[in-house]
C-alpha cells in the first residue's frame, strides 16, 4: 500500500482485504489469485490486474487516471 501515499496517488482511495479472513469478500468479488488489484468506479469495477507487478500497477493507475480520479477505489488483496 506504499504507493497510496505517492502524490501522483493523490485522489485515489486503496483498500487492502484480508481474504483468508474475509473469505466471503473475496468471493463476492470474483478473486481467484493474490494479489489482485481491481478499480472501481461508482461501485461497478472498471479494471483488474492479478499478479504482483509494480509496473504493472503503475500503468493500470496511469490508464485510468485521467478517467478517474475522483472517489475511486482501487483494492488489493493478500
Amino acid at each position: 500500500m506504499a504507493m497510496s501515499g505517492e502524490a501522483e496517488n493523490a485522489g485515489w482511495t486503496f483498500r487492502k482485504v484480508d481474504v483468508d479472513a474475509a473469505a466471503d469478500v473475496a468471493q463476492a468479488a470474483g478473486i481467484k489469485c493474490t494479489p489482485t488489484f481491481k478499480v472501481y468506479k461508482n461501485g461497478a469495477e472498471v479494471a483488474k490486474l492479478e499478479g504482483a507487478s509494480e509496473s504493472g500497477i503503475r500503468s493500470l493507475l496511469a490508464q485510468w487516471k485521467n478517467k478517474y480520479t475522483t472517489n475511486s477505489n482501487v483494492t488489493g488483496s493478500k
